[in-house]
């Protein structure tokens, strides 16, 4: 399960528009760094070369969260890293196979603190897959990192007592298993915080649109400042029932919903059939017969996803399940959505 570590204030938000918004880049041993069409590119000079850029901010954090979506060109490594200096960085990363690794960095070189080559998934090279990195400093009372990667089910954890008190970069990190081998890193996002989050009064109104059997697990996360006009998001682990994750998204207009779910409709494109309940799908609905929203119903990385808009709550909502079928993800939708 994703825990929310408590990092709530947006630090940056980098489209990689700007070439001089603070990521380092050039040529090394390692290959080359760019800012190119919209993207941060790495691009490893041989198999087994590896790589990091970071950007930093004026303040240090106890506790960080960063987000991005990383495209590989081929078998390879992508990461995020977190710090509070140049000579050591933390992190987390994963190849195309679905392994992954809590690692560290340092004058020496890349260090895995712990790994799982056996993950069981799939990130499809020439695919854009989102990850996520939280970092808690030790002043919290404990080094932690916490690795999730949504769209195949991933949350992983490593703790140790001693690492940085806090954090003030955010960084990528690429390392190639085939050459030629690129990483393309995309809309990357960093939260700061105290460690200690409080449900802010948005995030509670919008529970009451949440199941009732759902909300006691439910938490408040960060919105993605890339879907313009979110106010609020919570994010509900099920444990029982068909669905495995929901997630709950407030807009100010239904401009900045609609606009965020046909983002989600171009990024998992579906052949329509005839209805969710059997396969993919994308379609108006109806409430009382009369309009309500659309929904998508699509296969994601790992198994199924549904994504809807309700029109006059002004709410777009996600149910991911990793093991099930239609079937089930569309009876948790018949509850959450339009009933």
């Amino acid at each position: 399960m994703i825990e929310d570590f408590g990092a709530d204030e947006l630090l940056f938000a980098d489209d990689f528009s700007d070439s001089s918004s603070g990521f380092g880049v050039g040529t090394n041993s390692g290959g080359t760094v760019a800012y190119m069409s919209g993207a941060l590119q790495f691009d490893t000079a041989a198999d087994g070369a590896w790589m990091w850029s970071r950007r930093t901010h004026s303040l240090a954090w106890p506790v960080m969260h960063i987000e991005a979506g990383m495209t590989p060109s081929a078998n390879g490594y992508a990461g995020l890293l977190c710090a509070n200096n140049d000579n050591e960085l933390w992190g987390a990363v994963v190849n195309s196979s679905g392994a992954w690794a809590f690692v560290s960095l340092d004058t020496e070189g890349v260090h895995i603190l712990i790994s799982n080559e056996e993950a069981g998934w799939e990130i499809a090279p020439a695919t854009t897959t989102r990850m996520a990195l939280d970092c808690a400093g030790a002043e919290t009372g404990s080094f932690r990192m916490q690795l999730s990667v949504p769209d195949v089910g991933l949350a992983a954890t490593y703790e140790q007592a001693d690492g940085p008190e806090r954090f003030d970069r955010a960084g990528v990190y690429a390392e190639s298993n085939a050459h030629p081998f690129s990483l393309r890193v995309y809309d990357l996002f960093a939260y700061g915080g105290e460690g200690q989050r409080v449900t802010s009064p948005e995030a509670q109104a919008l529970l009451l649109h949440v199941p009732a059997d759902w909300r006691p697990a439910c938490f408040e996360t960060s919105v993605n400042p890339f879907e313009i006009g979110a106010l609020a998001s919570v994010s509900c682990p099920l444990s029982a029932g068909r669905s495995n994750v929901a997630v709950f998204v407030q807009f100010d207009a239904q401009e900045s919903m609609d606009a965020a779910y046909q983002a989600r409709v171009e990024s998992w494109a579906v052949d329509s059939t005839d209805s969710c309940e059997t396969g993919p799908n994308e379609v108006s609905y109806t409430i009382d017969g009369a309009p309500a929203g659309r929904i998508l119903c699509a296969p994601q990385t790992v198994r199924i996803r549904v994504d809807w808009t309700h029109d006059s709550l002004l709410i777009l909502s996600t149910l991911t399940e990793f093991e099930g079928s239609y079937a089930d993800v569309y009876a948790d939708w018949r509850m959450a959505g339009p009933e």
